[in-house]
């Protein structure tokens, strides 16, 4: 009996289905927001199967992106992707997944523990974010390391590394009275000639997650400072610092450059400032003044 499960992130639909009784569809909690009923044309179409059920072509030593104590991400010989995973305590490489070079396709490999009971390791983080960020790059969307929050129906996305503040801000924004869409990775796409911008399953500290597809209204960069100021980003700076701060498919020139172009053409019309903020609602009420010089058709100092 056919099982299947369908997932729309950020309007990009992913399908995951198996023909095999013996194989459970399970996925993590922060998949639950994102499930859809059917998608009539998946942008990624994944079957899971036992491992010892297809053939696995040989690895291209030439190709070979990632190789390291725990992970092996590269081109087969019949130029296919493959991922594996070590599990240390036992020394033990699993097949994760083996799609086709578009990451449109292809296998997921649950680890088996026995006949009735799966450990789905492969689509808990990073193995399913790998292949699903590597296919929305093909697409020329982009992963950010962002907070995302909502603000008369546009999402505003605060940027920044691990320890940057995008928790905080987030948790700022919340009270309030935002909706925060996502604490740490949000996606940024093109979509009908306009930037929007919607969560990933993927989250920080906060697990809120609303799946809403907006138009992306701006987009901070965020640097902890003594006092709270937002100053207005040149197109390129801004451009830089936004790809700076990607989960990029960098193993692959074809989607970077789609990325790339995605974002600058994003951020013609879309603000980009600077914003230097202390961790209390200061920071808050800085960054709506700069959002309303934008929205009374002002530039910001």
């Amino acid at each position: 009996m056919l099982q299947e499960k369908n997932f729309l992130m950020a309007g990009y639909g992913f399908r995951y289905f198996t023909r095999d009784p013996s194989i459970t569809l399970c996925f993590q909690q922060r998949y639950a927001p994102f499930e859809v009923d059917r998608l009539d044309v998946p942008d990624g179409n994944y079957e899971f199967v036992r491992r010892d059920t297809i053939e696995h072509p040989p690895a291209d030593p030439e190709h070979l992106f990632m190789d390291s104590e725990n992970w092996q991400f590269g081109l087969t010989v019949d130029e296919r992707i493959y991922m594996n995973v070590n599990y240390v305590l036992n020394n033990y490489w699993h097949p994760v997944a083996l799609v086709d070079n578009t990451f449109r396709e292809g296998y997921v490999f649950p680890r088996m523990i026995d006949a009735s009971t799966d450990f789905h390791y492969s689509t808990f983080f990073p193995n399913d974010e790998q292949l699903l960020l590597n296919r929305i790059g093909k697409l020329g969307g982009g992963l950010v390391h962002c907070c995302g929050v909502v603000h008369k129906d546009k999402a505003y996305l605060f940027c920044g590394k691990s320890g940057a503040g995008k928790s905080t801000t987030a948790a700022l924004w919340k009270a309030q009275g935002h909706t925060l869409l996502n604490d740490d990775r949000m996606i940024i796409r093109m979509l009908d000639g306009q930037a929007v911008s919607g969560p990933s399953p993927w989250h920080g500290s906060i697990p809120d997650l609303h799946p809403e597809l907006l138009p992306l209204g701006g987009i901070f960069h965020l640097e902890q400072a003594r006092e709270n100021h937002a100053h207005s980003m040149p197109l390129m700076e801004g451009l830089g610092c936004l790809m700076a701060n990607c989960i990029a498919p960098f193993n692959f020139k074809d989607s970077m450059t789609q990325v790339m172009d995605n974002f600058a053409q994003a951020l013609e019309t879309t603000p980009s400032w600077h914003l230097a903020f202390t961790p209390d609602e200061g920071a808050y009420h800085a960054a709506m003044a700069a959002i309303e010089t934008i929205d009374h058709g002002q530039l910001d100092a």
